[in-house]
């Protein structure tokens, strides 16, 4: 009996076997892919994004502010003096000679103005001054980790590395031109026509944080908190100490290292910069929240997810199944009962709705359950609108603001120590009482009115409701009906559907 002919494919895969090389292809599972694994990978290209825009930060080179920084590092000692001891300190006591006098409410007013405009569109308040100007060069070869700001680690931005000795690519270098100590610092204008300007420092220091992530990287012993509480001694500030440790440090471990005696006025922090110090803070807990790891692609995470919303419920509620608090539509209450049963919901809430309301309802319904609401405007407009509405409701004691001002600190700090200190609000319950009652009284009326208006009437199989609507529509015709004849009672009662479908034929 003849064997059937084998075809190419089957003589090579019969030799394989043969000559023990690959078994034919079948079937493999395919490992499901670690969550964790995917939130890192998808970590590094969002710190990659963000460090990229960040790299225009001033804490990685202070000329990156031209204009904006008002140079006090010449200012007369006795103004000098009275700033740096706390008080509200004139420009014009810092800077007496005339031309130079003028220069400098000319970069005040500019700092100034980015200082608001970054507090109104981020909310952060970055106006500082900087003692002391560091720089070093930082290799572009991947020998020692850039500091915290560049696109990636040993990376050079663009147009700003130099050629080394032989010009090679892996000589190229990138100098940094950084702060070392930050003081926040407010700027108001006085008089008419902003004449001048108070400067006024708080009582906080703090070690720039590229500064510190580079010294760290290379091995230096720095505890940048404890370094900057040092400078605020009981005979007042002095930041010489702290400057003298940062600069044995990046002596010991930085290349080229210098640091300059001047002090600068400026806005030392960028939006996209503070994103990846908290990315940075956060990388090793992202992979917890399903919510990030639906957004990287772990189809486990996104089947968690999808279960269904809570049904819409029509109707006013029993008092003791109510949410929030103020005088909420349905689509605010939905909003709450999605909340409630735990969803993660993105509410999409059209122009002219009472956004502030929303948001007042879901934080009262949050402390009432003993949770709390981290709040992140999208400007400095929405997050005052929240804050009155919550003064309106009562409710302002529950509101920790951080207001995009210099002054945050002290204030934040005030407002957790009375928070601490207030005693509990007492409420009358024979009052509640009376309010419940009233409420029930008034919601059965309207009920009834709404019931009344939507009843069909014999023997017109027709609504109150639908009468107004036929008559906002007559009214709304061109040409306008004209005659002003009234029909009787017993006309009226005499206009079944059938009369008045002729009548109108």
């Amino acid at each position: 009996m003849t064997a059937p002919a084998r075809r190419p494919d089957q003589e090579r895969e019969g030799q394989d076997l043969r000559d023990g090389g690959p078994e034919p292809t079948r079937p493999v599972a395919v490992p499901c892919p670690d969550p964790a694994l995917l939130v890192e990978r998808a970590a590094e290209q969002w710190r990659h994004q963000l460090a990229a825009r960040a790299g225009r930060s001033a804490l990685a080179d202070v000329d990156r502010l031209a204009d904006a920084q008002l140079d006090l590092s010449a200012a007369h000692p006795s103004g000098l003096a009275q700033l740096l001891a706390g008080r509200p300190t004139r420009l014009s006591n810092l800077v007496r000679e005339g031309g130079a006098l003028s220069l400098a409410k000319r970069r005040a007013r500019a700092v100034g103005a980015l200082a608001d405009d970054h507090a109104h569109r981020y909310g952060l308040a970055s106006a500082f001054l900087a003692i002391g100007v560091a720089t070093w060069s930082e290799p572009a070869d991947g020998d020692g980790e850039a500091p915290a700001l560049t696109s990636h680690p040993g990376s050079a931005e663009p147009g700003e590395p130099a050629a080394g000795p032989e010009g090679g690519e892996a000589n190229r270098s990138r100098t940094v031109r950084a702060p070392v100590l930050l003081r926040p610092v407010a700027i108001a204008a006085r008089g008419r026509g902003e004449s001048d300007y108070d400067l006024t420092l708080e009582p906080s220091l703090e070690v720039n944080p590229l500064l510190a992530s580079a010294l760290r990287s290379r091995g230096a012993l720095l505890d940048p908190a404890a370094l900057a509480r040092g400078a605020f001694t009981e005979t007042g500030f002095d930041p010489a100490p702290a400057l003298e440790r940062l600069s044995a440090l990046g002596a010991a471990v930085l290349d080229d290292f210098r640091l300059e005696d001047r002090l600068l006025v400026g806005t030392f922090v960028h939006p996209e910069q503070v994103l990846v110090e908290d990315l940075d803070a956060q990388a090793p807990h992202l992979h917890e929240h399903e919510v990030v790891r639906a957004l990287v692609g772990d189809r486990r995470a996104v089947d968690a997810l999808a279960h269904p919303l809570p049904p819409d419920l029509p109707g006013d509620r029993p008092l003791e199944q109510e949410r929030g608090v103020g005088d909420l539509d349905p689509a605010q209450t939905y909003v709450l009962d999605a909340v409630a049963a735990g969803h993660h919901v993105l509410v999409d809430a059209p122009t002219g709705s009472d956004v502030p309301g929303t948001l007042a309802a879901v934080i009262a319904e949050a402390a009432a359950a003993g949770r709390t609401v981290l709040y992140v405007p999208g400007n400095r407009r929405a997050g005052e609108a929240l804050i009155e509405r919550m003064r309106l409701l009562g409710l302002d004691s529950l509101v920790l603001d951080i207001a995009p001002d210099a002054s945050w600190r002290t204030g934040v700090g005030q407002s957790l120590l009375s928070a601490m200190t207030v005693e509990p609000v007492h409420v009358e319950a024979d009052h509640v009482a009376i309010v419940q009652r009233e409420l029930l009284d008034r919601r059965g009326r309207l009920h009834g009115y709404i019931e009344g208006l939507h009843t069909p009437r014999h023997p017109w199989e027709a609504s109150a409701y639908d009468a107004l609507q036929a008559l906002a529509r007559l009214t709304a015709g061109r040409p306008a009906p004209q005659t002003r004849v009234r029909l009787t009672a017993q006309v009226a009662q005499s206009l079944t559907t059938e009369r008045r479908g002729q009548a109108a034929a």
